[in-house]
């Protein structure tokens, strides 16, 4: 935390108040340039490996479970990392993305909700059997 205090004995108070805010400037930039905060934007979160999805439909249901139902626009690679605020992606390519949302559909996991003909757009969502395995891999902590 950061305090300022006026001192109305000193004449210099300009120079206290730069004096606080360097000193500020050095807190943050140090906090920001730590490990562990490169590390929160730059790794994958943590799985269990309780479950057999692979690794890019567990990010898809990251995305899912976070922001609940999406576009399928909003889940090629430069998208999900936009709308994620994220530095890493998935790894499918645009075009297996759809033969995964298909295959994850198939599965149980997703539901999909077509929302206009022309152009056919569709909007994802995890269902139920999706969102359990997605708790049982992240391990979320509900009560924060």
């Amino acid at each position: 935390m950061i305090e300022f205090t006026y001192n109305k004995r000193n004449g210099n108070d300009i120079v206290d108040v730069l004096s606080y805010a360097e000193n500020a400037i050095v807190q943050i930039t140090s906090f920001f340039a730590s490990a562990n905060v490169r590390r929160h934007f730059m790794e994958k979160p943590y799985r269990t490996h309780h479950t057999e999805l692979t690794e890019d439909e567990l990010l898809i249901a990251d995305m899912l479970a976070t922001l609940g139902p999406v576009w399928y626009g909003a889940l090629p690679q430069r998208a999900y990392q936009f709308h994620m605020n994220l530095r890493y992606t998935h790894g499918v390519s645009d075009d297996d993305l759809p033969k995964m949302l298909d295959q994850m559909e198939i599965d149980g996991l997703l539901k999909s909700s077509p929302q206009s003909v022309h152009p056919p757009q569709f909007q994802y969502q995890l269902t139920i059997k999706g969102g359990d395995l997605w708790e049982a891999e992240r391990l979320p902590i509900w009560q924060r």
